[in-house]
């Protein structure tokens, strides 16, 4: 897949930290010859950054957050406060459900 496909893949997805640190992440991978799971893990660790970084700019405006960094601090339904995206998302079965 070509690069510019899948930045706008990660956009559609409003994987905005993903986006801004693909092509940082990509070449320091290259050069070290990282393995997939270490490329994937560091993008998903931008992504979290980004949507910890956009909480703190205004905390108090749920309209200004992804629903999906919503899950990841464990807001996004009530009742499930503090158990994040992988208890809401069946990460446990994770090879199962794509």
């Amino acid at each position: 897949m070509e690069r510019t496909q899948v930045l706008d893949l990660m956009g559609t997805l409003k994987l905005y930290g993903m986006r801004s640190a693909y092509d940082e992440i990509m070449a320091t991978a290259i050069k070290r010859q990282h393995e997939p799971p270490r490329v994937v893990g560091d993008l998903l660790s931008a992504e979290i950054a980004e949507c910890q970084s956009a909480r703190k700019v205004d905390p108090g405006s749920a309209s200004n957050i992804d629903p999906l960094c919503r899950a990841q601090t464990g807001s996004a339904r009530p009742g499930e406060a503090g158990r994040g995206c992988a208890a809401r998302s069946g990460a446990d079965d994770w090879p199962f459900r794509l």
